[in-house]
């Protein structure tokens, strides 16, 4: 499943992007960067598809924010809800600046 085709959605934090090339010759000094800074690197490939390199201790963080997320029935049912409706071609996809826009809206901020 091609999850780039359901949202579109902007980055709070901006990735570089290296080649498979690039990175292959400053493996050490790409894997110092990203545990530093803690932001990911896109690694491209010609003919392949992207990969991210990224801290083992930010992709904990992210399986533990979707265990979050996922942990109250009600909560995990409205999601997946979002997400058969969003499959299903229905609504239209939003940037997150304008979700955020309306969800501030909806609880009157």
């Amino acid at each position: 499943m091609e999850y780039r085709n359901l949202y579109k959605w902007e980055r709070a934090i901006p990735v570089d992007e290296m080649t498979y090339s690039e990175v292959r010759v400053r493996f050490a000094e790409v894997w110092d960067r990203v545990t530093a800074d803690r932001s990911p690197i896109r690694l491209t490939r010609r003919g392949a598809e992207s990969v991210e390199i990224l801290a083992a201790t930010e992709y904990d963080g992210l399986l533990v924010e979707a265990a979050h997320l996922l942990r109250s029935p009600a909560n995990a049912e409205r999601l997946l809800a979002a997400l058969v409706r969003a499959r299903g071609g229905e609504g239209e996809p939003q940037p997150l600046p304008v979700l955020r826009a309306a969800f501030d809206h909806a609880a009157g901020e």
